[in-house]
């Protein structure tokens, strides 16, 4: 049974009618860096959510080739990799959907809402975003915080799920 495990072959347009019935949205890709990586103590940026080292003990991932993972872990496997914040799987098990369109120069300031409240942002408006990495990968840098997907907005894969946050 996979109840437990990240929802995932769902596209960014599915995520979004999930967000509108459930009340919430999708971070935007400075928010879900911010929560994956900023140690509020150090006041700097981490590499990973949970240091500057990699550690496959610390997140679900491939460790010898592509996809040798098999598929996603339980959410909550891999405690000792949770962000500053807390937040469990911030890299690893399956990348997150962000909101807004793909900008290759993002530096999280050139963000603005549309009427609807989706973001958008002076890049690309034909891809999206997904941060974090998946257990598909065994390469440390797409683990690293800074590391972005570029994705088809109707894409839908089993290593690409999404997170959700309250609030404007």
């Amino acid at each position: 049974s996979k109840k437990d495990h990240p929802i995932v072959d769902l596209s960014y347009i599915d995520v979004l009618a999930y967000c509108k019935w459930a009340g919430t949205k999708l971070p935007t890709e400075a928010q879900w860096e911010k929560a994956a990586s900023w140690d509020v103590t150090g006041k700097k940026k981490l590499k990973f959510p949970w240091g500057d080292e990699f550690d496959t003990n610390k997140l679900c991932c491939s460790l010898k080739t592509y996809g040798d993972a098999g598929g996603t872990k339980p959410v909550g496997s891999f405690p000792g990799g949770a962000s500053p914040y807390g937040l469990l799987e911030m890299a690893g098990n399956v990348s997150n959907w962000c909101s807004g369109w793909f900008e290759s120069k993002f530096n999280g300031k050139h963000v603005r809402l549309d009427r609807n409240g989706e973001t958008l942002s002076v890049g690309d408006n034909r891809f999206r975003v997904s941060r974090g990495g998946s257990w598909y990968f065994c390469v440390p840098v797409v683990f690293q915080v800074a590391y972005r997907e570029i994705c088809l907005p109707e894409e839908v894969s089993s290593t690409m799920g999404f997170r959700c946050v309250s609030g404007p």
